[in-house]
Formats: structure tokens, sequence, C-alpha cells
């Protein structure tokens, strides 16, 4: 099917003088259920020498992407490209990598790791201050308390704010006061920083960690993607405490 596909595309995109897509994806809906504004990625792997790619649909119509991983040896491209896509039950949808087209015309994704939002849609971003960075989409905002600058010295972790502290339905009031509690013998921190690890288009990532004295981590990742009423929390750690 994908081959029969990409062939059609080559012959239509001849007869019209478009090029044909540097290379095609395929997605298909398996368990009977419907999904929307869902988070994808495909593998990049193709030749080409283009500097700024985009991803349009079946009909040549302009999506958001965002790319990550990439990796270039000669002509050799490869990597991750993500969008968010909605399939109804045993459906299919068809992705096409093509050469970014002017400003005007579509949004052009430099090979950043980044991307490149679309104009007059509903962007994702962050914002940051002293104090906070959010995130934000159509549905949901979360901020997080800036940890960088925060710790002199030994800082006891209960006298830091809890990684993210509260969440927007984008109604104006903020709901939710998180903060840490430790029943046993006190933690004392003596590095803490939020760093923006990815930002573009389609999702962003905050990452907040902290190194205790004894040299022990906990690390948390924050995501949130375009279209999508839930952000995605991932804690790791290695320090030993009640709670």
């Amino acid at each position: 099917m994908i081959f029969r596909f990409s062939i059609f595309l080559a012959i239509v995109s001849a007869l019209y003088g478009e090029p044909p897509p540097i290379q095609t994806f395929t997605l298909k809906e398996y368990l009977n259920h419907s999904w929307k504004n869902e988070l994808v990625h495909f593998p990049v792997d193709a030749t080409t020498r283009e500097k700024n790619l985009s991803l349009t649909d079946s009909n040549g119509r302009f999506l958001p992407c965002q790319f990550t991983d990439l990796k270039r040896q000669g002509d050799h491209l490869t990597g991750n490209v993500w969008t968010v896509a909605s399939l109804e039950p045993r459906s299919e949808k068809f992705f096409n990598l093509v050469p970014a087209p002017g400003a005007s015309t579509a949004p052009a994704s430099p090979l950043t790791n980044k991307g490149s939002p679309r104009k007059g849609t509903v962007s994702l971003s962050v914002t940051q201050d002293n104090k906070y960075v959010v995130l934000a989409n159509e549905y949901l905002a979360v901020r997080l308390p800036k940890w960088t600058g925060l710790v002199k010295g030994p800082t006891d972790l209960t006298r830091l704010p809890a990684p993210w502290e509260s969440v927007s339905r984008k109604t104006g009031s903020w709901l939710g006061n998180a903060r840490w509690m430790n029943d046993g013998p006190p933690l004392y921190v003596k590095e803490a920083s939020t760093q923006i690890i990815e930002q573009g288009p389609v999702k962003v990532i905050v990452r907040q960690s902290l190194t205790l004295a004894d040299g022990k981590t906990y690390n948390a990742t924050v995501q949130l993607a375009l279209g999508q009423d839930a952000a995605l929390i991932t804690e790791d750690s290695n320090i030993d405490a009640t709670k």
C-alpha cells in the first residue's frame, strides 16, 4: 500500500512540477478505537540535501511538526519527526516529509531539533519570569517553580518549592499548591536547576533536577503537547526517603 501510494505521488508530482515526498509515513488504527490529538513520531531515514523540511498530510496540507535526534552524514539524514494526529477506528492516514516552502506558504522546520509553528493555529508555548516557568497549550497550563539559583548552600528539601506547583484550565485561576513532605531525617539539597530541554510547535519539555549533599539525585520531566488536555510527568530518583 505504501509503495503504490508513493508511486502515485511521484507521478502526480511529475505531472504538476512538484517534487515527490522525501519520505512517506503511514499511521494505521488496529484497536477499533477513536484517537484524538495523539502525539506521534516517525523515524526519518532519507537521502536529501534539503536544509528545511516540513510534514504534510495526504492532501498536501502542512502540519505542525518538530524534529528530534537529527543526524546527518553527507546526504543521509536520520532522526525523528513529531506531530499530533487523530484517527477514527480502523482508519489510516498518510504523512509526507517534504521540502519546506517559503514562510508565506507554510511553516518551515529548520533541521535544528525544533521546528516552527503553523501560522494561524493555536500554538504551544513556554514562558518564564524570575519565579516560574509556564507550559501552555489551548487547553491547559502547568506552572513550575524555577529552581535555578534558589540553592545558595545546603538547603532542607522541604524549604524548596515542589517540582510543579499548579495547573490552570485556561480559566485564569490556578489550582493546586504542591509542596514537599518528608517524615524522616532532613534531606539537604546542594544543587537544584530548571532547564527547558525541548521547545517546539508540537511538544515542550522542562526538566527539574536536584542533587542532595550525599550525591543522590532527583529528576522530573514535564511534557506538554499541542492539543492535549493533560501533561506527562516522569520522575526518576535514587533518594531513599520515607515520603
